[in-house]
């Protein structure tokens, strides 16, 4: 049996001043403290601090090793998603983390060839280009893309969204629906709320904005739920890996992790459609 771990972060252990390129304030960036610590920081802010597994192959593939973890996906936390930005902004910085992730993963040698996989990110607030930034990524060697559960006050069921979730079929690629940006911060800064109450409601919010808004109608029959706090959220979900030849529940599956299509997806039976292409309409 193969065991695959589809949610694990990564940061580079450095990366340039992005305000000092891009100008703007409150960028991600990171301060280390100590050997193997560091602090993340928004602006001059402290975020959280990490260590140095997140950016180091070798003591990440140990970590696995030591936890019976065959495979790894890793993709970039969601502070660096970039979607309040300007598109040259989202996209320069995504262009930065993402190659910084297939370069972590190639650090992966030997006898550890493709035991680390990875996902991009795309400035989503623009559907061409998160299409094209998708693409180029694809061909590069990530398995798929990271995206939060909304932009903003729109939902997974808007049109440009859809629209880039139908090109990430056409692509092949994979699609981890990670919820962000929480709702309601002001009452749930206690007691982990944000994570334990936040995530699972925005989790919940974006499955049934796709029901109701219609978004799975649009989509190939080829999606299964790739939340990290599905389950938390709606019994109807399930986190799987649809493989070539195989259909395997994490983290039982084959080591060809790349599906033909995930998403955030619901029990529904309905009949899908695909329709809209990238290029055809851009948000």
């Amino acid at each position: 049996m193969t065991v695959i771990d589809m949610h694990a972060h990564f940061v580079p252990r450095e990366w340039p001043d992005l305000a000092a390129r891009f100008g703007g304030a409150d960028w991600p960036g990171i301060r280390h403290t100590a050997p193997g610590k560091a602090m993340l920081l928004l602006g001059e802010r402290e975020f959280r601090p990490v260590h140095s597994a997140l950016w180091d192959a070798g003591e990440r593939l140990a970590a696995m090793d030591r936890d019976g973890i065959d495979i790894q996906v890793l993709c970039a936390t969601p502070f660096l998603f970039g979607y309040q930005r300007t598109l040259e902004q989202a996209l320069g910085a995504a262009r930065i983390f993402n190659d910084a992730a297939l370069e972590l993963c190639a650090q992966a040698a030997g006898a550890n060839a493709g035991r680390l996989k990875s996902l991009c990110q795309v400035p989503l607030q623009a559907t061409d280009a998160a299409c094209a930034e998708l693409s180029r990524c694809m061909q590069a060697g990530h398995s798929g893309v990271q995206i939060g559960n909304h932009v903003g006050l729109r939902n997974l069921d808007d049109e440009g969204i859809v629209t880039f979730l139908q090109h990430c079929a056409a692509e092949n690629a994979a699609v981890l629906v990670h919820p962000w940006d929480m709702m309601a911060a002001d009452r749930t800064r206690q007691y982990m709320m944000g994570w334990t109450v936040g995530m699972p409601a925005e989790t919940q919010l974006a499955i049934v904005s796709m029901i109701l808004g219609g978004a799975f109608d649009r989509l190939p029959p080829a999606c299964a739920s790739a939340s990290p706090t599905a389950g938390a959220a709606s019994p109807s979900c399930w986190a799987g890996w649809k493989t070539r030849g195989t259909t395997a529940t994490s983290p039982a599956a084959s080591p060809n992790i790349r599906p033909a299509t995930i998403a955030i997806a619901s029990a529904s039976t309905r009949r899908y459609s695909t329709s809209a292409r990238c290029g055809s309409s851009s948000t």
